[in-house]
């Protein structure tokens, strides 16, 4: 059985993390703070990757295509793979799932689903001000 996580930025503990989750506070992720998502390894010597499957809260199902293919034996998804896929969401709460793949395409069940929310942030910074040079004139 796959059992996938997904954690704050790095700028949030690990001990943080767990009380967070062990109270059911639903993470945030965002372009600018991406969480980080990381799941058990499939100890079958035949693993070819896994796919993470992403899908609004309020949607039943997962759809047919998944949302990332990570190959094995990477377990996670790193900054800027979950930043750029992000960068397709509408804000909202998703469900995320993992899947695991062998090299005959066999698939598992999905794991259990982690909640989010995305929410957007301007990373965009301000433009530059135009400085002046005022002559002064001494009379």
């Amino acid at each position: 059985m796959i059992r996938l996580v997904l954690v704050f930025s790095v700028l949030i503990s690990a001990s943080l993390c767990t009380s967070l989750v062990q109270a059911q506070t639903v993470p945030s992720c965002s372009l600018a703070r991406p969480c980080q998502v990381l799941w058990n390894a499939n100890p079958e010597p035949d693993m070819k990757d896994y796919r993470l499957w992403l899908r609004k809260v309020e949607v039943a199902e997962f759809p047919v295509t998944p949302f990332l293919i990570i190959q094995h034996p990477s377990t996670s998804v790193t900054d800027t793979q979950f930043r750029t896929s992000l960068g397709e969401l509408i804000p909202g709460r998703y469900a995320l799932a993992v899947t695991a793949r062998d090299l005959v395409l066999n698939e598992s069940v999905k794991s259990n689903s982690v909640i989010f929310d995305f929410v957007l942030v301007d990373t965009t910074p301000p433009a530059a001000p135009v400085l002046r040079i005022l002559e002064v004139t001494i009379p």
